[in-house]
């Protein structure tokens, strides 16, 4: 079973610095749990997706990665970009040393992919030692953090739900209310339209 917390009571995003601190922590661990917290951000992963990347999915002299699809979500092929975090080097590491098998994340035991229940309590484990609370442990936030980042930095909202892979734009559109930017957008927006009412 894994860790329940009640929605009301989780932290929505990450910061980026408390993201740099994550991936830090994770580096400092081991090529695994570095190349977990890496790819997960970079794309935006579900705790799903993780179990269902295979080695053959990866293309890093091409510098893509296809992408299963879980719910909410469609599959595709996307290109690795630096500019967010280059996992090349990253997945290159991993792939040096990892134990064989399909699996981009085998699971600790038996021919499987890494399951949900193994994700959450490795992410829980990594948040501790990154001295995150409790509440920001889960996979999803780092979905939810790469997509309030990119909105931050002006992405238009369907650019992030082509990069986050959301069927719907309504579940990308959740996202606006964690963005610094957007909030900042319609106070400037109130402004000008206070400043037309007022001529």
């Amino acid at each position: 079973m894994k860790p329940r917390h009640k929605k009301r009571d989780l932290i929505p995003v990450l910061s980026l610095e408390e993201i740099r601190r994550l991936l830090n922590t994770a580096q400092a661990i081991g090529p695994r749990e570095h190349a977990m917290v890496a790819i997960g951000y970079h794309f935006g992963l579900r705790a799903g997706e993780y179990g269902l990347l295979r080695l053959e999915h990866v293309h890093l002299r091409e510098r893509e990665v296809y992408i299963p699809a879980e719910k909410g979500s469609h599959a595709c092929t996307q290109p690795i970009r630096a500019e967010i975090v280059d996992l090349v080097p990253i997945l290159s590491r991993w792939l040096k040393v990892h134990p064989g098998g399909p699996w981009l994340f085998p699971a600790r035991a038996g021919k499987l992919g890494v399951s949900r229940f193994d994700i959450y309590y490795l992410f829980l484990g990594l948040w501790k030692k990154a001295g995150l609370p409790d509440r920001a442990a889960y996979p999803h936030i780092l979905k939810a953090s790469i997509g309030t980042h990119l909105l931050d930095a002006k992405a238009p909202v369907t650019g992030v739900q082509n990069w986050l892979r959301h069927i719907s734009i309504r579940s990308t559109y959740a996202y606006l209310k964690y963005s610094e930017a957007a909030k900042r957008q319609t106070e400037d927006a109130m402004k000008a339209l206070g400043k037309e009412l007022r001529k």
